[in-house]
């Protein structure tokens, strides 16, 4: 029987698109969107067994309205960094936990919820600012996360606090992409 292969890692910088910023809503759990608030939390971790969003739909120098699950429009975050993992091992998950584990702040139970996953987006969390309202998104909530476009447009930018759109440019960061193979 051959020796099984060594875990090859491959990054790939994700070219920004020359786009303006786009406005997402991310629906979180109450005591997450604490975390944020208070700076505890400053990675948002959307782990899956199969590719869905926001894989490869945000990008460095977006907007999140972050809605707490069942309640309120609580906070609004400029992206910073953006990790994307595709064809993730378990090696590869307990990696993303010892990596960035302490930034996700997230418990063992999420952990041992998510060892199935094959994929994830991290996203760093900067400048978190209060907010107090957002657009109703009725069914379009369900995956916990709905892309609703640019920020120039009129009826998304009414959602931000004052001065969320000062000094952006279209993605000032970079995002990057990592492909394990088996």
């Amino acid at each position: 029987m051959p020796a099984p292969r060594a875990q090859e890692d491959h990054w790939s910088t994700t070219s920004p698109l020359n786009r303006e910023p786009n406005v997402h809503v991310v629906i979180v759990r109450g005591d997450y969107v604490d975390l944020i608030e208070q700076g505890l939390k400053t990675i948002e971790s959307r782990l899956s067994i199969h590719r869905s969003i926001p894989f490869s739909r945000v990008r460095s120098g977006d907007l999140l309205l972050i809605k707490q699950h069942s309640g309120p429009y609580r906070l609004c975050v400029t992206v910073g960094e953006v990790w994307s993992f595709e064809l993730l091992t378990r090696a590869g998950l307990r990696h993303l936990r010892e990596t960035f584990g302490s930034r996700i702040a997230a418990g063992a139970s999420y952990w041992r919820y998510k060892r199935r996953s094959r994929f994830a987006t991290l996203v760093e969390l900067v400048e978190p600012r209060a907010v107090s309202h957002g657009p109703v998104l009725g069914g379009l909530a369900r995956s916990g996360w709905v892309t609703l476009g640019s920020i120039t447009r009129a009826e998304n930018a009414r959602y931000l606090p004052p001065g969320a759109c000062k000094n952006l440019r279209a993605n000032p960061g970079r995002t990057l992409s990592r492909r394990a193979s088996a």
